[in-house]
């Protein structure tokens, strides 16, 4: 494949703005993949956008077609672990973290994902180390920061686990996964006025509003957010669901 279509599939699908975009980059891989089905690059582009739109089951079997000609693929492998981990598959994503980070020990992307994982599936040692490094190596990593702050805070390092938030949001004001640790961090520590004005914030991001409606539900302050919701059925009828993805950035307090 030549260079210019390299770069607009990169555009397209690792920098994208919305998932229209990673679909419209999946047709450009479709197209190209008929053409060339035995390019395992673009298999390893379709497997990070399948991934990216929640279609696990899909991108593992693209992940492991490619992981047949390029073994030594760290972001290859950074990939399936992520999709072993979506699918509950915890020792084959801990193998494929593992072999990732073994391949290149500098990348902070995967650092910072095995972290993640190993912090919420495994243990804090390593995790702990994982962060770190990733900071180390690209302290203008939003996800590093957020790893680093969810390993602080296991290890109840509270004022270092807001701090490393704090910045991961600084890098990032979008990363949706630091803003809910932001909103129960406000909260615990009786923030009000902070806490209700970023859960409005909140409210109008789909990734972020279950988890905002859930500050409201757990502090039992449902008659406070009427003015909020402006009578809308959908998010009246969220006020009763309960968060209950294992996963769910919520649930590590």
């Amino acid at each position: 494949m030549d260079e210019a279509k390299i770069e607009k599939l990169i555009s397209l699908i690792f920098h994208f703005s919305s998932q229209d975009e990673v679909i419209k980059g999946l047709a450009l891989l479709d197209k190209y993949i008929l053409d060339c089905p035995d390019d395992m690059l673009l298999r390893l582009f379709r497997a990070h956008a399948l991934l990216t739109i929640g279609k696990s089951e899909e991108a593992r079997a693209e992940g492991e077609i490619a992981r047949e000609e390029m073994p030594d693929n760290f972001y290859l492998h950074n990939i399936l672990g992520n999709v072993y981990w979506c699918l509950n598959k915890n020792y084959m994503a801990q193998e494929a973290f593992e072999r990732a980070i073994e391949i290149d020990p500098t990348d902070s992307k995967a650092l910072s994902d095995y972290a993640l994982f190993m912090v919420m599936e495994r243990g804090v040692k390593l995790a702990h180390k994982a962060a770190e490094n990733a900071v180390k190596n690209d302290a203008k990593n939003s996800d590093a920061w957020l790893a680093l702050g969810i390993v602080q805070h296991r290890l109840h390092q509270l004022s270092l686990f807001e701090s490393s938030i704090r910045r991961s949001l600084e890098l990032n004001s979008s990363n949706s996964q630091a803003r809910i640790l932001l909103l129960k961090r406000l909260q615990q520590k009786g923030e009000k006025k902070q806490a209700m004005g970023l859960g409005k914030l909140m409210l109008e991001n789909p990734e972020t509003r279950e988890a905002a409606l859930e500050l409201f539900i757990q502090a039992r302050k449902k008659e406070r957010i009427h003015h909020v919701v402006e009578n809308s059925d959908y998010l009246k009828k969220l006020l009763d669901k309960k968060a209950s993805d294992k996963k769910s950035w919520w649930n590590i307090f």
